[in-house]
């Protein structure tokens, strides 16, 4: 991220650059229009402060914008094309604002740079590679920060995130869907059975009248109907297995889906339409599919 004093210490730099490029240019071209009186036409220059031997003539940013432009049809209208001119009318300006210690937008300095370059293109200056370097460098420092937090806004980032979403999505709807269809395994109740050694099995409370009422109006049982019934066990215990046989392969022909005896379900898989099979692939014949856990 780039600071205030950062700014000016690059603007120096571009004004130096610019120097650098400049000044041995304006001499040739004087000395090559005016010959030995070219000097004298740099020292007839409006506003221009300059030393009276031409040996000790150094001439900054200011000075070569304000020679080019005062002896522009004469001299340097004929090296430089107008599109040249009024980049150098906007270093002019942002020189000024720089050396009167005004603040200057980055959007203006990153152009002071590209003018630069532009200009020293034109003339075919040697160091227009390093300015190309510091220009890059200091659009990193700038714009890294604001990249940084708009790379989520990329296209790749948004595919992935939607692909995330969706997949832990459908993970949990899977988990749902096999919670709701594995049936919780079923607690035997009490019931009043009598074995056929006449003890009770279990007892139910008393019953209420309307109870009572509708059991009087119920359908006598058959006379052929079995007269004794099966004591029930309450300390039955379902194997894993169940309603299989020890081994045998489960399948839900609720969801078409069979377990095998070490799998996640198998055991939980006991619901009314489990179908046994013995080998996989007589599951897969009937139209059923692995569990993938």
């Amino acid at each position: 991220m780039t600071t205030d004093q950062h700014v000016r210490l690059y603007i120096d730099q571009l004004l130096a650059d610019f120097r650098k490029g400049f000044e041995p240019f304006v001499i040739t071209v004087l000395k090559s229009t005016h010959g030995a009186d070219w000097f004298t036409v740099l020292r007839n220059t409006p506003d221009l402060r300059t030393p009276v031997d031409a040996r000790s003539l150094q001439l900054d940013a200011t000075a070569l914008v304000r020679i080019i432009l005062a002896h522009w049809d004469s001299t340097f209208g004929r090296v430089l094309s107008a599109a040249d001119r009024s980049l150098l009318y906007e270093i002019r300006s942002v020189r000024n604002r720089w050396a009167h210690q005004a603040s200057i937008p980055l959007d203006d300095v990153d152009r002071l740079a590209d003018n630069v370059i532009r200009l020293l293109t034109s003339i075919r200056a040697e160091h227009t590679n390093q300015i190309l370097a510091q220009r890059e460098v200091f659009r990193v420092q700038r714009y890294g920060s604001i990249a940084a937090r708009n790379a989520w806004r990329t296209p790749v980032v948004w595919f992935a995130a939607i692909l995330v979403g969706l997949v832990t999505t459908l993970s949990l709807g899977y988990g749902v869907y096999n919670a709701l269809y594995q049936p919780s395994p079923i607690t035997p109740m009490p019931t009043q059975i009598r074995s056929a050694t006449g003890s009770d099995v279990g007892a139910l409370p008393p019953l209420s009248p309307n109870a009572v009422q509708n059991q009087q109006t119920m359908t006598p049982i058959a006379a052929d109907a079995p007269s004794t019934i099966q004591a029930v066990d309450p300390t039955f215990v379902a194997s894993d297995s169940y309603p299989c046989l020890p081994g045998q392969i489960k399948g839900n022909a609720r969801t078409n889906i069979y377990h095998l005896p070490d799998g996640m379900y198998y055991s939980v898989t006991r619901n009314d339409r489990v179908v046994c099979f013995d080998t996989p692939d007589a599951a897969i014949e009937a139209g059923f599919r692995a569990s993938k856990r």
